[in-house]
C-alpha cells in the first residue's frame, strides 16, 4: 500500500485503493484487462456494462477478479429506465439494467459506479449490503468523496 500521505485520504482507504485514480466504465472498452490492470496500479478498475447483457458482465466480472486480488467496480449504465405508465411516481429499470444490478450484487462486486441517475431504492440496497456506490454528477466531484 502507498504510505504517500497525499494518497491516504478517506475515499482510498474506504476502497482499499492505493491512489485516488478512477478508471471510467467506458462501454465497448473497459473489459476485465483494463479494469485488473488499473486496480493492479493501485487505483480503482471498473467494467463497463453499457454495451454488455448480463451473462457477459458475468463473465467480465468473473475474469477480473482472475486477474487482480485488488477492489474494482462495474458501471451500470441507468440511464436505461422508463416509467411505469400506471404510476406517474415510479420508475423502472429495463430488463436488462435489473439483471447486470442483480449479477454486481450475487458476484459481490464491491464498487458500482453510477452517472447521477441511480434511484435512492438502489443506494439503500448498496449501503445496506455493505457496497460502495460511485456516483459521478457531471461538473461536480462524486457524492460522499472527501
Amino acid at each position: 500500500m502507498n504510505t504517500d500521505p497525499l494518497f491516504q485520504t478517506p475515499i482510498c482507504r474506504r476502497l482499499g485503493i492505493q491512489c485516488p485514480i478512477f478508471q471510467a466504465g467506458m462501454g465497448y472498452v473497459a473489459h476485465a484487462e483494463l479494469a485488473a490492470a488499473v486496480s493492479n496500479a493501485g487505483g480503482l478498475g471498473c467494467i463497463g456494462s453499457g454495451s454488455m447483457g448480463s451473462r457477459e458482465l458475468r463473465e467480465q466480472i468473473r475474469r477480473c477478479r482472475a486477474l487482480t486480488d485488488r477492489s474494482f467496480g462495474a458501471d451500470i449504465l441507468f440511464a436505461e429506465v422508463k416509467a411505469d405508465p400506471a404510476n406517474s411516481e415510479v420508475t423502472r429499470y429495463t430488463n436488462n439494467v435489473q439483471r447486470c444490478v442483480d449479477v454486481t450484487f450475487e458476484e459481490k462486486v464491491p464498487v458500482i459506479d453510477s452517472i447521477e441517475t441511480c434511484t435512492e431504492i438502489v443506494r439503500a440496497v448498496m449501503e445496506e449490503a455493505g457496497r460502495v456506490l460511485h456516483e459521478r454528477v457531471n461538473g461536480a466531484p462524486p457524492r460522499g468523496v472527501a
